[in-house]
């Protein structure tokens, strides 16, 4: 899973580290990043001071095994990690040219023949009623690809965000249910 402001952007062959921030939070974040593509074997943990940035070195790790950017995931959260509001992260080698929305990456671990999401404000600890359910992929997805879901619609705030993916095989929906902050662009 991967919750970035714009998509993921780095060379493996730059020695140039990847700078990690997650705008607009006034208090520490824990970081993670994973591999996307199943039974790869990569994860960084990191706490991130408000305001700061993380230097992430790429050369020692990923490059060795492979792990492109478009291989990589990250994302942020506030809280425990049980109950935390997840946060997005910005991810460059360079600093960006212009303002990006979050994107939320998840994936089935099945092949998934219909994914749908919505979301609804999250207020009073509780989430508000949602809205309509949005297809996440055009077509079938096969177990572990990556389904990008642009959420720079959402207006800023804390949300509740519902994904469901159903295989081809059942007609049972399997559900995600994540807390969410869109910093205000």
């Amino acid at each position: 899973m991967s919750f970035t402001l714009g998509r993921i952007r780095f060379d493996l062959k730059s020695p140039t580290p990847a700078r990690v921030s997650a705008p607009g939070q006034t208090q520490s974040v824990n970081i993670r990043a994973v591999a996307i593509p199943l039974k790869t074997y990569y994860r960084m943990d990191a706490t991130l001071p408000a305001d700061a940035t993380l230097l992430w070195p790429l050369t020692d790790v990923l490059a060795p095994e492979g792990l492109t950017d478009s291989r990589i995931g990250i994302f942020g959260w506030r809280g425990t990690e049980e109950n935390g509001i997840l946060v997005p992260v910005r991810v460059s080698q360079v600093a960006p040219t212009t303002s990006q929305g979050p994107l939320l990456t998840i994936q089935a671990s099945f092949d998934a023949q219909k994914v749908k999401w919505r979301w609804g404000v999250f207020g009073e600890a509780r989430c508000s009623a949602f809205g309509q359910w949005q297809d996440a992929i055009p077509r079938p997805v096969t177990a572990g690809w990556p389904i990008a879901i642009d959420l720079s619609k959402l207006p800023a705030g804390t949300h509740c965000f519902e994904a469901v993916a159903q295989s081809g095989v059942s007609t049972d929906w399997s559900p995600l249910k994540l807390r969410i902050d869109i910093p205000a662009q």
